[in-house]
């Protein structure tokens, strides 16, 4: 009897190794696919921004920042509910010339209840009076226009 009982302890740690596992290897291989970092210079991060900005035909951002960043919803317009497949993350940091892009899925911004992090940027800080809901409600477009004390860049949009 002791020694089935320590057969199912050893399948169960098994299991659990191999799951472990696989959990680590996909989060690597989404990682890899999802985001981008490039060394570029400013002026070519400025290009790509600016090709970035021109995909919409409003460019009023959906978040207003003030000059402490912190973010207002101004949204006015609603889209179709569950139409939105992807929120797209393009950070340029001047000190360090480094770009990066990252495509996070919606349903994973959805799974996520606690503020997202853009960098060492709170996009949606405990204080804020607006959620990822809030945002899929205002539809494909132009997030987040943002540039930072430091050069910094930021540019948000969700498709």
């Amino acid at each position: 009897m002791r020694k089935s009982w320590m057969l199912v302890f050893a399948g169960i740690g098994i299991c659990v190794v191999i799951v472990g596992g696989a959990i680590v290897a996909f989060g690597a291989w989404f990682w890899s696919q999802k985001v981008q970092t490039a060394a570029v210079g400013a002026t070519a991060a400025s290009d790509r921004f600016e090709t970035a900005r021109r995909q919409f035909s409003s460019r009023t951002p959906f978040i207003a920042v003030d000059r402490e960043h912190l973010g207002e919803l101004v949204c006015t317009r609603a889209g179709e509910p569950g139409a939105l497949s992807t929120i797209h993350v393009m950070v340029f940091e001047g000190r360090e010339g480094r770009l990066v892009d990252v495509d996070i899925p919606y349903w994973l911004a959805r799974l996520k209840s606690v503020p997202v992090q853009v960098g060492s940027t709170s996009l949606f800080d405990s204080n804020s009076r607006f959620t990822i809901e809030d945002l899929e409600r205002c539809g494909p477009g132009l997030v987040l226009d943002m540039t930072g004390r430091h050069g910094e860049q930021v540019l948000v949009w969700q498709r």
